[in-house]
């Protein structure tokens, strides 16, 4: 009887309390809502001892109170996860509540809009196996609050969510979500109160994190998010003037049946200031303004369409300053990954791989925004239209297809695409003849380049050819903005490549003599047969050149070509279509033994961030030696990721190479792969700092030696040359750039001349920071500066 009795007591109180809420018997479990972030699953945490959850609202201007069911359950509301929601926690018998922040967001924000140097990182780790850091004082060196999502915090703690376990982009890196859980700063009118956190804070939140974990099952997804829609084929296309700051590309859209722009003006681009606002893009961006294209059409049914070309830190301050940030990834038929923003009016920006630009920090983006109608009827009618306008945006190599006159778009702002510099020369070629070889390229329409000759000891410059200036669709009579080094054949032939400009303003192939003479064209690039050719050519014994262009093709992804020394024989070898690799950039090949070719592809891959690739001379037996991994939200990996140079083949069959991001340091590495695709290894992962990253430019190869250029880093910051053993011993840096007048950044490209002199050239430094062509010895002494650009480069841009 007294265990009878027991167990209707038991029963009684599992119905009776729960309805009366009692915190004494519920757990102190909390569910927050499913997040699209996290595949539609939710996330579960838990309150310390005497502590419950009072209250759950959005954040912004008109905070929403959120519902808590009995049993800990948090309703969802339209984007709260991007938005964040904000959590109001009370200890029992204390006088006040405590305030904590969660929101789900993508890394990239977070990698791209905070200076992580001001802050002291600790790591961190949940129950659940979920890794991070926390920032335990922000205001440990600024004396500043952190600044997320527009709102202030004193403390911080970040959670990686794991590839598989969530929703990733791939911009330059691959991004994960990541779940932010802060202390919000206590605000005082507009401004937050700077005081470090508490010591109960500090307890609060590190219990909370260590307890966050991922629901098991997934929800089905929330009826508040959009699916895009499928373009309309049958739609008319628009395109948009070219863009300088992606040296003419331009832009596409897909206009619904029955739907035509009305409008075509130009805005003023506030958002680029007073200093960006030369000309072209900067100073007047397209603004659209599309209606259906029929009769008694209302005025108000209307999209008005802006485009405008931005970077990476722009954008994720603007978001992580304004709290603009609730958005989810977006991937349009034209395969831009971008994200979208749902809210309000549609809009979204896509990440814009842009070659040669690309070796920065600061990536290139295109926002591309849907005003919709005030009417909220009408706009609910709309916003599929905008969806699939978004779903449509497509960016193509330079072509002569305009769908009205440039004349309002001068793409002679092209200064200041990167590194602040408007001249950047190029890596040298040692000839035959015993003179040094280049070509250098100016960032603007009337002189976008030229080609030159110099002696090693620094004398007797000469400028061998100038590329004619452009016209507004980008198209001239011989190219512009050649970067790739110059190759020579076994007749002193000298051959070379444009990224753009020709014909068809898809780049050129050209060859001249060592004196400048007989300069002429061996094939204008039209996008089918290729695209934007960054790299340079190999010569062959048999009379053929080998090359590759970074887009173009019929995936668009670039091209492996070949064509004989005297124009003739043109042919696509293969075309590179994303999982066997894409986009080679500063690629150039080389020829192994059995006729075989091999390089590597800056992207492509399964994840994105390229492979090393073999292949015959006649264009059969591709195969991938080696794809690079996954990065993590850092840009970490074990094995490289992103080769932008080609290979060096040594003995036995070993191929060498660098990447510039990825390793365990997310700095690049140094790596080593057999013919055959085995034996994989990473001689040396870069660390950054004194000992120097991201290298750029094919390593040289001396006997048992491998000598390399890193762009950045080194004792001085400026990048550095360095050398290692075949198999990854005694790295050492030789030399740091940094001084202004040994130039800085270097390029890479080492080229080798008697006597144990290494050449080599710098993209900024010297008197007019303009670079220069420095030697030095292969153990490191004797560095000098042989040439300053500055010197002769007024001269030259009146050529």
């Amino acid at each position: 009887m007294p265990q009878r009795w027991k167990v209707l007591v038991l029963t009684w109180l599992s119905i009776i309390l729960p309805l009366q809420g009692w915190a004494t018997v519920r757990p102190n479990l909390y569910y927050i809502p499913p997040s699209p972030w996290l595949d539609n699953h939710g996330l579960v945490f838990t309150l310390p001892p005497g502590w419950k959850l009072v209250k759950a609202t959005t954040t912004g201007n008109t905070p929403i109170s959120l519902p808590i069911s009995l049993t800990g359950k948090i309703s969802g509301y339209p984007y709260w996860d991007t938005r964040g929601i904000l959590l109001t926690v009370n200890k029992a018998n204390a006088s006040s509540n405590s305030r904590l922040f969660l929101s789900i967001t993508s890394s990239w924000y977070l990698r791209n809009g905070l200076n992580w140097e001001d802050f002291r990182r600790h790591p961190f780790s949940t129950h659940s196996g979920l890794k991070g850091w926390w920032i335990t004082d922000g205001h440990y060196s600024t004396k500043q609050s952190i600044l997320f999502s527009g709102i202030y915090f004193s403390c911080l703690l970040n959670l990686d969510v794991p590839p598989k376990q969530g929703q990733s982009v791939l911009f330059d890196h691959p991004y994960y979500p990541v779940i932010l859980l802060g202390v919000p700063e206590p605000v005082k009118g507009l401004n937050a109160i700077l005081r470090p956190p508490t010591l109960q804070e500090l307890a609060l939140l590190k219990f909370v994190g260590s307890s966050l974990r991922e629901e098991a099952k997934p929800s089905p997804p929330p009826t508040w998010l959009s699916k895009p829609p499928i373009p309309d084929t049958e739609g008319t296309s628009y395109y948009t003037p070219p863009v300088g700051y992606w040296l003419g590309r331009q832009i596409r859209l897909t206009l619904p049946k029955g739907w035509a722009v009305v409008k075509d003006t130009g805005g003023y681009a506030e958002a680029g200031g007073p200093e960006g606002a030369q000309s072209g893009w900067f100073k007047s961006v397209p603004l659209l303004l599309v209606q259906p294209n029929q009769p008694h059409v209302k005025k108000e049914e209307k999209l008005q369409i802006s485009l405008w070309v931005s970077n990476a830190s722009y954008l994720a301050n603007e978001g992580r300053q304004v709290g603009n940030m609730w958005i989810y990834p977006f991937h349009p038929v034209g395969g831009l990954p971008g994200l979208v923003d749902y809210a309000d009016d549609v809009s979204a920006f896509f990440y814009v791989e842009t070659g040669r630009f690309d070796i920065t920090d600061n990536p290139s983006f295109l926002t591309v925004g849907c005003q919709l109608p005030q009417s909220p009827k009408l706009a609910a009618a709309l916003r599929p239209i905008a969806l699939a306008l978004l779903s449509s945006v497509t960016v193509i190599p330079p072509s002569k297809q305009t769908t009205k006159p440039n004349l309002p778009f001068d793409p002679a702002f092209l200064y200041d695409i990167t590194f602040d510099q408007p001249f950047h020369p190029n890596p040298l070629l040692y000839a035959a003849n015993g003179r040094l070889y280049a070509s250098a390229t100016f960032h603007r329409s009337q002189n976008p380049g030229f080609l030159f000759s110099l002696s090693p000891n620094g004398t007797g410059f000469r400028v061998l050819h100038s590329f004619t200036p452009l016209q507004p669709d980008f198209s001239n009579q011989d190219g512009a903005f050649p970067f790739a080094p110059l190759a020579q054949d076994a007749h002193q032939h000298l051959f070379g490549t444009t990224s753009t400009g020709g014909p068809a303003c898809d780049g050129t192939l050209f060859t001249l003599q060592t004196d400048g003479s007989h300069f002429h064209l061996l094939h204008a690039f039209s996008g089918p047969d290729g695209a934007l050719p960054y790299a340079g050519v190999l010569p062959t014994q048999d009379g053929w050149l080998y090359g590759v262009t970074e887009e173009g093709g019929p995936y668009g992804k670039g091209v492996v070509y070949r064509i004989r020394e005297d124009g003739t024989g043109f042919q696509v070898l293969h075309s590179f279509g994303g999982r066997e690799g894409a986009y080679p950039l500063l690629v150039k090949l080389v020829e192994g033994e059995g006729g075989w070719l091999y390089g590597v592809t800056s992207g492509g891959g399964v994840y994105g961030n390229g492979v090393v690739f073999g292949m015959k001379v006649d264009g059969s037996g591709y195969r991938v030696l080696h794809e690079f991994g996954a990065e993590d939200g850092l840009g970490r990996n074990g094995d490289g990721s992103h080769p932008y140079c080609g290979l060096v083949l040594g003995v036995g069959g070993w191929l060498y190479g660098v990447t510039y991001g990825g390793g365990v340091y997310g700095a690049g590495v140094v790596f080593g792969v057999k013919a055959d695709g085995s034996g994989y290894r990473v001689l040396h992962a870069l660390k950054g700092g004194v000992e120097g990253s991201h290298a750029v430019g094919s390593l040289l190869l001396l006997g048992d030696k491998l000598y390399g250029v890193c762009s950045e880093g080194g004792s001085l910051g400026g990048g550095c040359v360095f050398v290692l053993g075949l198999g990854g011993e005694g790295y050492r840096v030789l030399h740091s750039f940094g001084v202004d007048r040994e130039g800085w950044t270097g390029l890479g490209g080492l080229v080798m001349l008697s006597g144990g002199w290494l050449y080599g050239v710098t993209e900024g430094g010297g008197i007019g920071g303009q670079g220069v062509v420095y030697r030095l010895r292969a153990d490191g002494s004797g560095f000098g500066v042989v040439y300053d650009f500055w010197k002769r480069l007024g001269q030259v841009s009146q050529r």
